[in-house]
């Protein structure tokens, strides 16, 4: 099994890896004894989603984070996630904590990559109502959007068609994303799979990668808005395909 059960058991828990993509120009504000596991688990208990505030049920569970120097990427953490809980819901939360944690390190992030492992949501609501409430945390009132690219392996789509998911996408979709089909994503912003990372090489395919993907209009590139386009697709993707277990999407910041 890859998920594992909480100490004194209660649900199954599954595995979530975040790559934050970008460059370290900035400036350090961490302590010498700080790392990115520590900043990351002091940030969750401040939002109130860690197992350490004891939040019933807790949003994650702390499990690995590392800044990392392998360009594009600059760190990951690796967190776990009770089955009580839907995946797109947190997905926002996780990136903007994610995303203040980096930024600590003097990194600026131009993208983000999920990996699922072992999701085995016990709930089958769909989440679109609380990601309409998650449009609170955006400025969507503007005048110039910016883009980004979104691309995922197979696993998330199973046997349907990326059409077939924009079209799941526009049924949800208010006025302040736009989406549409992209026939060949850019190399630089497709799913990245390292076989050293466990998580990633046990979803690591012979089937080819879709050369699709989507193009995103946004109101602003932030971790909650890279959060909330995320979680839009593998809720529509969800919509499709009962609870797929493990899949990787990534999302890009490109030119309008």
């Amino acid at each position: 099994m890859f998920f594992t059960r909480k100490e004194g058991g209660g649900p199954p828990r599954s595995t979530l890896f975040v790559e934050a993509f970008g460059s370290v120009t900035g400036e350090s504000t961490v302590d010498a004894d700080e790392d990115l596991y520590s900043v990351f688990s002091g940030r969750s208990i401040l939002m109130g989603c860690s197992s350490e505030y004891h939040r019933d049920p807790s949003w994650w569970y702390m499990e690995e984070g590392e800044m990392i120097d392998d360009s594009p990427v600059v760190g990951f953490v690796q967190v776990g996630v009770d089955s009580t809980q839907v995946v797109p819901e947190i997905l926002p939360a996780v990136l903007q904590c994610f995303d203040d944690s980096v930024r600590r390190f003097g990194a600026t992030v131009s993208g983000f990559q999920v990996t699922t492992r072992g999701i085995v949501n016990l709930s089958d609501k769909a989440c679109g109502w609380f990601l309409v409430y998650v449009l609170d945390w955006l400025k969507l009132d503007v005048r110039e959007k910016v883009g980004a690219v979104v691309h995922f392996d197979q696993g998330l789509l199973g046997d349907h068609d990326v059409s077939t998911l924009v079209a799941c996408i526009e049924h949800w979709t208010n006025g302040a994303f736009e989406f549409r089909l992209i026939d060949e994503v850019p190399d630089e912003a497709r799913i990245r799979l390292d076989s050293s990372f466990a998580v990633h090489s046990d979803i690591i395919s012979p089937i080819p990668y879709p050369s699709q993907g989507l193009l995103v209009s946004m109101p602003e590139w932030s971790p909650s808005a890279a959060g909330w386009v995320l979680a839009r697709v593998i809720d529509s993707a969800h919509n499709l395909r009962s609870n797929p277990s493990k899949y990787a999407i990534r999302i890009s910041q490109v030119s309008a």
